[in-house]
């Protein structure tokens, strides 16, 4: 699947209504160290429905990252949504871009990239 070349995106995800739900989903962009600009989570009909959007993401690494938090046991399905715009002050699109429905694969691996440490001065 080809996205447009942007870099925020809305990850909408449903899955178990278990405590520990949404913190897995978060650990992924967690160890990448991004921080979202917007979280909602909300019970609905036993499910927990999570919408996590994010600026600073190249289109490879938004599906990737899709395709690893639908691959979490408690997520029963995961879709994103491109080119949503924190800074520009609009909702995200409004389905001009179809929205990639991912569930768990065994083509997915986990992401060996090397996150770069930063030295931290002694004051």
């Amino acid at each position: 699947m080809v996205l447009p070349d942007c870099s925020a995106y809305t990850f909408t995800l449903s899955g178990a209504d278990d405590p520990a739900t949404l913190p897995r989903v978060l650990e992924p962009f967690a160890v990448l160290g991004l921080a979202p600009f917007s979280v909602q989570a909300r019970r609905d009909a036993g499910m927990l429905r999570i919408d996590l959007s994010f600026t600073g993401l190249d289109p490879d690494r938004a599906e990737t990252l899709c395709r690893r938090i639908g691959a979490i046991v408690l997520v029963a399905e995961a879709r994103m949504r491109p080119c949503a715009r924190p800074d520009a002050g609009t909702q995200p699109d409004s389905g001009a871009h179809p929205e990639p429905s991912v569930r768990p694969d065994s083509s997915v691996r986990p992401d060996t990239s090397v996150r770069p440490e930063t030295d931290v001065a002694a004051a």
